[in-house]
């Protein structure tokens, strides 16, 4: 066996005789207070188990403050973010589409369009529509290339080149163009898109022309919105039944404490007045 080995054994053996000698400890100083409550005269004995059980009941109902604490507080911070959410009402982001070199980003009630560092905003109305043009496909050519033309005639010679020149070299071109255009009384857009976008485009297109129809509809929802929002808050904050209840008996069972323990400050002084009696002497009532 090793030192090390020898070592951990040592240590184990510490911690376990540790253990017993402390649980030692706690089993005689349990059984000298068991021993000390049962010897109480019956009143004294009625105190000290009223001290227990106020301070149970108060362990729970902090216990319970706090809990019933942070669920206030929880219902006030999502309130609080509704009246936010209910503020933007009217005003919230749809969707962007990012173009070639510029973007459009939609709202219930502006589009946003950017490119070369620069921004323009403009309102929504049923004016507004928007569509997407396509042109273009994909398309492949065909050519005779000098490398294929000299490698058949070192082969074969005048033969090699005409085989040569028979082996063209294709090449896919992409011609597709695709473009989102929104126009209106006060303004005209056409951004280039990906034209492998289209689908996405499209949809973007048709999300624009409809907000432009909804927008002051939407836009007439934020009152009643907001007030419903703070009327929602207004409940969360005065939803504070629970926590007055709380408070209200811890109140109550600290009032009942500072009680027990002037009782017991009393059996305690009567206790000492006693004991510095001599043998067989009596108090001299005051």
């Amino acid at each position: 066996m090793d030192a090390a080995s020898i070592g951990a054994i040592v240590v184990v053996t510490i911690v376990l005789l540790g253990g017993g000698a402390w649980l030692t400890w706690w089993l005689l100083q349990r059984s000298k207070e068991k021993a000390r409550v049962a010897a109480m005269p019956p009143a004294v004995r009625q105190v000290h188990d009223a001290a227990i059980a106020n301070a149970r009941q108060l362990k729970v109902v902090h216990a319970a403050l706090a809990k019933e604490d942070r669920a206030y507080q929880k219902r006030v911070a999502a309130a609080h973010q509704a009246l936010g959410a209910a503020h933007q009402v009217g005003s919230r982001p749809l969707g962007t589409v990012q173009g070639h070199g510029a973007a459009i980003s939609l709202f219930e009630d502006r589009l946003v369009y950017s490119t070369g560092g620069r921004q323009w905003t403009y309102p929504l109305d049923p004016s507004l529509r928007a569509w997407v043009d396509a042109s273009g496909a994909i398309y492949s050519t065909e050519r005779s290339t000098f490398t294929r033309m000299a490698g058949g005639a070192v082969v074969a010679g005048k033969a090699g080149l005409v085989a040569g020149a028979a082996a063209r070299k294709t090449s896919v071109q992409d011609g597709r163009e695709l473009y989102l255009s929104v126009e209106s009384q006060q303004f005209a857009i056409s951004m280039p898109c990906r034209p492998d976008h289209g689908a996405g485009v499209r949809q973007f297109a048709s999300a624009i022309t409809t907000a432009a129809r909804q927008a002051q509809a939407v836009q007439q929802q934020r009152p009643g919105a907001i007030a419903h929002a703070e009327f929602g808050l207004a409940q969360a904050k005065g939803s504070t039944a629970e926590i007055a209840r709380a408070r209200a008996e811890i109140t109550r069972l600290e009032q009942a404490r500072h009680q027990i323990v002037a009782a017991q400050r009393q059996f305690e002084a009567t206790a000492q007045h006693q004991s510095a009696l001599p043998p067989g002497g009596q108090a001299t009532p005051q």
